[in-house]
């Protein structure tokens, strides 16, 4: 189902930047990157507490749900009210609307949380996949119908509000009813402490993943903060169709584990190993194909992303290190740990962003995000590696397979491009994907035929 939903988010993003321009995602990100920061109010880690704290469910639920509603439609209000100073920031009042459309959305997710956290909390993974995919068929198509009909950047603001609207009615009925009673003010602050934590969490993720939008909005303005946009979505399916969907199975399942230290170890090691000979490849490939790629849908419309994909492709590589990472800290109860390494990860992000942006293009930020994101995602490999009393040397022994043979395929794949460089894109895509794909296959059979039978097993 997470492989339908991002086949389909994929579709999506081709059939938008027909209809769209980079101006009408420049300005979508810009105000995600305004309201990202009010995501602070929302309390938006309240339901990994419940699913952490599992024994406690049936009582701290009904709490959870007033507290988590209460502060979405706090933080909602407010980034509404003062969303003309996102107008003055990027000196461009276009994006005024589209903050006040995105805050207006945030009482949803409090709706959600409960009902997420019990189908998590009882490893239901099957209809939390199928709301997911819901969930993205209604973005998708809502922005997709809405573009097709002229409505330009508007059909960008309100798929998430298909999406939300989705989410809440499905995940409502695939949990079921759950007693949510009255509210209890007294009982409130003893969830705001591990949620505390969890929402510096989410605020330094949230500035992880917009504050390239928001340094480019302000110094280049749309149109390169469009591109950056436009190419991270095509970037990133890949990464989230395996590392963050599966956060949703690995944090649950890992805590669960938290009195078996040994099994629990060799849960979290073994899945670094497998999702990264699953995902790796898929990343390298999106390097080595996007220029022709994109030269072979869109020609020159678009082509200027090309080299965001690429380097945010290689910034992605490491990214199934940093979901496993986090979910065994959260999961042994490390909320304050996990919050520092976002808050590194979030300053190294920024710095390259700014560093970027005062050089004057969407692919020069791309680029030093790119190397900030695999730094940081080694980082929270070696990290969770230390809870076990194991160094760099352990985290390297594990990821350097992978690596090795991605590495090496990718080689094969930029050496296939030179001698069909003067034939139509068609030409290079299809020479690069027949022999990286078989140097792949070769050196992965070689070198890793216990992770590839692991992970055909898992399939």
């Amino acid at each position: 189902m997470a492989t339908a939903n991002k086949v389909l988010t994929v579709i999506g993003q081709i059939v938008l930047a027909w209809f769209l321009v980079p101006d009408d995602f420049g300005l979508i990100a810009m105000a995600c990157s305004f309201t990202a920061i009010g995501n602070l109010l929302t309390l938006g880690g309240l339901s990994d507490v419940l699913v952490q704290r599992h024994s406690r469910f049936r009582e701290d639920a009904p709490q959870v749900f007033w507290l988590s509603l209460s502060a979405s439609t706090f933080g909602a209000a407010a980034v509404a009210l003062i969303s003309p100073l996102g107008g003055a920031i990027f000196h461009d009042a276009r994006v005024v609307p589209f903050i006040v459309i995105e805050a207006l959305c945030w009482p949803c997710d409090g709706a959600m949380t409960v009902y997420v956290a019990r189908l998590k909390q009882e490893l239901r993974f099957k209809p939390l996949a199928l709301v997911c995919l819901l969930m993205g068929m209604a973005h998708t198509g809502t922005a997709a119908v809405l573009a097709w009909r002229g409505c330009g950047a508007y059909a960008l603001a309100f798929a998430p509000v298909a999406r939300r609207l989705t989410g809440v009615l499905g995940m409502r009925l695939a949990a079921g009813r759950i007693p949510l009673g009255k509210p209890h003010l007294r009982e409130w602050p003893a969830l705001l402490g591990p949620a505390a934590w969890l929402m510096l969490t989410g605020l330094f993720a949230a500035i992880y993943s917009n504050v390239a939008s928001f340094v480019l909005g302000i110094h280049c303005g749309p149109t390169q903060a469009g591109l950056y946009a436009w190419g991270l979505g095509l970037a990133s399916q890949a990464a989230y169709l395996l590392s963050a969907n599966l956060q949703q199975v690995l944090f649950p399942a890992l805590a669960r584990l938290t009195q078996e230290s040994e099994r629990q170890f060799a849960a979290f090691r073994q899945s670094i190993m497998t999702i990264l000979a699953a995902l790796a490849p898929l990343c390298v490939l999106q390097m080595v194909t996007a220029y022709p790629a994109l030269d072979l849908v869109f020609h020159d419309r678009w082509l200027q992303a090309a080299a965001v994909v690429s380097w945010l492709s290689f910034g992605m590589l490491t990214q199934p290190i940093v979901i496993v990472s986090s979910a065994l800290l959260m999961a042994r109860g490390r909320y304050g740990f996990v919050a520092l390494l976002g808050a590194i990860q979030a300053a190294a992000v920024a710095t390259a962003a700014i560093l970027g942006a005062h050089e004057g293009s969407a692919a020069l930020v791309a680029r030093n995000v790119a190397c900030a994101m695999f730094i940081s995602g080694l980082l929270y490999g070696w990290a969770a590696f230390s809870e076990y009393g194991q160094g760099i040397l352990a985290l390297a022994t594990t990821i350097a397979r992978p690596f090795l043979c991605v590495a090496l395929s990718g080689l094969a794949g930029w050496a296939a491009l030179r001698p069909v460089s003067a034939h139509s894109p068609a030409v290079q895509l299809g020479a690069t994907i027949v022999v990286f794909g078989c140097v792949y296959s070769i050196l992965a059979y070689t070198f890793m035929i216990r992770l590839v039978s692991e992970l055909r097993s898992r399939l």
